[in-house]
C-alpha cells in the first residue's frame, strides 16, 4: 500500500498517542519533508516506537 505525504502525515497524528504499535514501515512510500517532519515530532511524542 502507498502511504505518501498526506497518509503518513495523518499516521503520524493518529500514532502520536498510540501506545500498542512499536513498528512501522513507511519505505518505498514516497514521504517528502512535511511528512518527515510529522513523523520526527511523533516520535517525540510516543516513546512506545522503536
Amino acid at each position: 500500500m502507498f502511504v505518501g505525504n498526506t497518509g503518513a502525515v495523518l499516521l503520524a497524528m493518529g500514532l502520536a498517542h498510540n501506545k500498542s504499535v512499536w513498528k512501522v514501515d513507511l519505505s518505498g512510500n514516497g514521504i517528502g519533508d512535511v511528512a518527515c517532519q510529522a513523523l520526527g515530532e511523533l516520535l517525540l511524542a510516543n516513546d512506545t516506537l522503536q
